[in-house]
């Protein structure tokens, strides 16, 4: 069972009343729309184990920046923090049941969503604008244009962008016009539409998403997409 806490509303009780993790559910009742029941997780990555009562799991995470959910064992009295979200059944190490699981409540920043399988946090603009100023826009927010960097990811931004020309972080570089994101890394995934790239009038070096790819001039217009990284 997966139970979303909003680590904001929660700390404050927690820290007042010194409460232990299996309290949480109860603690946090007043704030029920906190919390929602998932099936199906995996605790397969670690970062800390610590044994309860005494030390409230919750609290441990919120402190914790690389810990995004954990699992608690009442009857162990066991934590097991994770720097993602996870999928599968909940075991523990001997493949026994009894693990509780809970996730922080994302808090992307306003007008963001936040997409729990990829654990990202997104944005989508419907204003017009070139791919510089694109960028200068998510970067005043926090955030960078949109990479991508699997097919799940692919998948995801077709859905979001419904057919709109959208810039995302891809752009050509150098003389040999090598196709690398804002951050410097070559793009190991890439699915450019037909004919693409075809660098028309050997102007075009930035890449806007168009069902799949396309190059266009970095001064064109169009929508885009800004993530923030958590």
């Amino acid at each position: 069972m997966t139970r979303v806490f909003n680590s904001l509303s929660c700390m404050i009780i927690f820290i007042g009343n010194s409460l232990y993790v299996d309290n949480l559910n109860s603690s946090c009742s007043k704030w029920e729309q906190d919390l929602d029941s998932v099936n199906n997780i995996d605790p397969s990555v670690s970062l800390w184990e610590r044994s309860c009562p005494n030390i409230d799991c919750a609290i441990l995470c919120d402190r914790d920046p690389s810990c995004w959910s954990f699992f608690h064992h009442p009857s162990l009295g066991k934590c097991l923090a994770s720097s993602s979200y996870k999928r599968g059944l909940p075991t523990d190490k001997a493949g026994q049941q009894g693990w509780t699981y809970y996730t922080k409540k994302q808090q992307c920043g306003e007008g963001y969503m936040f997409n729990q399988t990829l654990s990202l946090c997104y944005k989508l603009y419907s204003v017009s604008k070139t791919f510089d100023n694109a960028m200068i826009t998510c970067e005043a927010e926090g955030a960078k244009l949109m990479t991508i960097k699997n097919e799940a990811e692919f998948r995801f931004i077709q859905k979001v962008t419904k057919g709109a020309i959208t810039f995302i972080g891809l752009r050509a570089l150098g003389l040999n016009r090598e196709w690398k994101w804002w951050n410097g890394q070559s793009a190991s995934y890439i699915a450019w539409n037909i004919n693409q790239p075809d660098n028309w009038n050997g102007t075009e070096s930035c890449v806007v998403f168009y069902t799949q790819y396309s190059d266009v001039p970095c001064s064109s217009l169009g929508y885009f997409i800004c993530q923030k990284f958590i």
